[in-house]
């Protein structure tokens, strides 16, 4: 998932780099041409053995996937979710050049999820492929800390692939 938006001056995009740390490279451009790495929201997603390399497991394709990156009243939020750990992060910074982030986590893993802020205070994550769901976040103090208990969790798009239609691949 990539999103770009303007703060100022500056757009800035977020991006997926899978197993590899640091993760989660944030880029900042003035011209949406030229990007630059400014910073990374995290240096260790968690300490594995998948993650770390060691005694013989690896996590290939299994860390941290598509980023979500927001602005939200004065601070920057990366969100991601990792299938090694079964968590989704999100990380916070009022600095997004020079952090630090800090960072909650969650289980479960909510898979290609989008945050979204609403009018009303309400945090949510859109999440899922094919079949989305929206869920809602507890929010205290600008700190997501997980699935709110009680709160909205309900399929918003049954099948999202259904406007694409069956694709038929011919070969000659």
């Amino acid at each position: 998932m990539c999103l770009i938006f303007r703060v100022g001056n500056n757009y800035y995009m977020s991006s997926t780099i899978m197993h590899m740390s640091p993760g989660v490279p944030i880029m900042k451009s003035t011209n949406l041409v030229n990007w630059e790495i400014i910073s990374y929201a995290y240096d260790t997603l968690a300490n594995l053995d998948e993650l770390d390399l060691e005694n013989g497991k690896s996590t290939y394709e299994h860390g941290s996937w598509a980023s979500s990156l927001r602005y939200h009243n004065g601070l920057f939020y990366v969100s991601t979710f990792a299938q090694a750990t079964d968590k989704t992060y999100v990380y916070t910074t009022n600095d997004i050049e020079r952090g630090p982030w800090k960072v909650a986590a969650f289980k479960p893993a909510l898979h290609d999820h989008s945050l979204f802020f609403d009018d009303d205070g309400k945090v949510y994550m859109i999440t899922g492929s094919g079949r989305l769901r929206l869920v809602e976040l507890d929010n205290i103090d600008n700190d997501v800390f997980g699935i709110k208990q009680g709160g909205i969790d309900q399929v918003v798009i049954e099948n999202a692939s259904l406007p694409s239609g069956v694709v038929q691949v011919c070969f000659i």
